[in-house]
């Protein structure tokens, strides 16, 4: 099992329930302001519980999910049904998307969906982007700020989710070219482990990024530094949010 089929299993919710809805209404706002969601086929790519779909759908956006946890999409099944909302799901690797040339007219990649592989895999991730959106549509790379992450590292950190005590161990490996968070989630009441796994994801500089992009025929048109569409600044930023145009 590769470390990225555990760390988008069952244990995600518990890992992250701070990434809430709230959160995602903002973000999808904030799109809408800049780019227009109503009537545009939109793909979310690594959608994990649909919880941007809600939002996509409510602006008007034909909106569709993909992820390659069945855990999530599982979820995400629940929250389209409680929101009587009818996007489709599909279970797929953001490597090799199962969609046609074209298909989209705006592609996202939120919430550090990207980085998890090697350089040549993840440059296959944006060319794969690339390719099913349409001349003229709109990609949104939604990542952590690289400068921000090492100038804070947190080495470790112990927290409550329900039941759960959910403790972080991170580290940088390969002179600092890669982030990695060691979870292990135990349950309170009887302190009973019951997950250990790792996350790793590629510390991008800025320029990196851009040049990726670039070379997947995404032009930068705008760059924001949080989900409120503040300008980006490597000293103080907690995200990089680039919105780039299909060539």
């Amino acid at each position: 099992m590769t470390w990225v089929a555990e760390a988008f299993g069952p244990w995600y919710p518990s890992v992250y329930p701070h990434r809430d809805r709230a959160e995602a209404v903002q973000l999808a706002s904030q799109l809408d302001g800049r780019i227009g969601l109503a009537g545009r086929r939109v793909v979310d790519i690594g959608c994990g519980t649909g919880r941007h779909l809600v939002p996509f759908d409510v602006l008007g956006a034909r909106a569709c999910g993909l992820d390659l946890s069945e855990h999530l999409l599982e979820e995400a099944r629940r929250v389209r049904s409680e929101s009587g909302a009818g996007w489709p799901l599909v279970r797929g690797d953001m490597r090799r998307l199962p969609f046609a040339d074209a298909a989209f007219d705006v592609a996202l990649s939120l919430f550090t969906s990207f980085g998890y592989f090697d350089e040549h895999e993840d440059r296959e991730q944006l060319a794969e982007a690339a390719r099913v959106v349409d001349s003229g549509g709109h990609h949104i790379l939604d990542f952590l700020n690289r400068d921000q992450v090492l100038a804070h590292p947190t080495p470790e950190t112990s927290r409550t989710s329900g039941e759960f005590r959910i403790d972080e161990r991170r580290s940088f490996v390969g002179n600092d070219r890669r982030v990695v968070k060691a979870v292990r989630i135990t349950r309170e009441r009887t302190s009973e482990v019951v997950a250990e796994y790792e996350e790793r994801v590629t510390l991008y500089a800025d320029r990196e990024l851009r040049d990726l992009l670039r070379d997947a025929r995404l032009r930068v048109v705008e760059e924001w530094g949080d989900y409120e569409g503040g300008p980006f600044d490597a000293s103080t930023s907690p995200r990089h949010v680039f919105l780039s145009v299909k060539e």
